[in-house]
């Protein structure tokens, strides 16, 4: 589960973000050939974003 909240303006937006809340393991990609291969998913990120138009 992701979330992103933020505020905008005609210009502009500011923005605080959270992918993966619960900090799930999942995989993605899952290869079984003779040896397994297998991609786990981002783990818990959050960050700002900034976001302008010109």
């Amino acid at each position: 589960m992701n979330t992103r909240i933020g505020y905008e303006a005609n210009n502009y937006g500011i923005y605080f973000f959270v992918n993966n809340i619960f900090d799930e393991i999942y995989i993605t990609t899952d290869f079984r050939p003779p040896d397994t291969l297998v991609s786990y998913g981002d783990r818990c990120t959050f960050g700002f974003q900034v976001r302008t138009n010109f």
